[in-house]
């Protein structure tokens, strides 16, 4: 596992969050993309599921974050069960508008608007500490559910996932 504590010039919103409330060794600057689940596990030499990915879809009153973990995938009957919408996932302009983040850095942390509602899927319960990304391509934050629920301004846990 590399990282750095040291956060350089890129400086973003949800780091600037962390320092914030006193968290900023929670962050994880790593050498590695962790743009996906994927890369991001792999930077960090851990299994999938404990990436808190953030996804992001329309629905018919307000556009959703959804942190789910790394290893779960969407579950169309599910979404559709749960928003009364099928799933359709922002374009890259639209979750920049709400969250303030590009795609590959989304985080549920210091949203740019309060105009998206953010879920946590159930699949993310499974584990002591996850790991969501922190505002950019190589950014990471270590936190347990409790946080993450704390820090997020949740609405709810909502179960829409499947494969884990």
């Amino acid at each position: 596992m590399i990282y750095s504590l040291h956060i350089n010039d890129s400086m973003n919103r949800a780091v600037e969050f962390f320092e914030e409330k006193g968290l900023k060794d929670k962050v994880r600057v790593m050498q590695e993309s962790t743009a996906t689940a994927v890369e991001a596990a792999e930077a960090l030499g851990i299994d999938v599921g404990k990436i808190a990915k953030s996804l992001t879809f329309r629905t018919n009153e307000r556009p959703v974050l959804i942190v789910m973990s790394g290893d779960a995938k969407i579950d169309s009957k599910k979404f559709r069960n749960t928003f009364n919408v099928s799933s359709k996932m922002l374009d890259a302009a639209d979750v920049e508008k709400y969250t303030g983040y590009t795609i590959g850095g989304v985080c549920p942390f210091n949203l740019l608007t309060n105009e998206i509602d953010v879920y946590l899927d159930k699949s993310l319960e499974r584990f002591d500490v996850v790991y969501p990304g922190c505002g950019a391509h190589d950014t990471l934050v270590e936190t347990s559910l409790d946080e993450l629920k704390e820090l997020s301004n949740y609405v709810d846990i909502i179960d829409i996932g499947k494969g884990w």
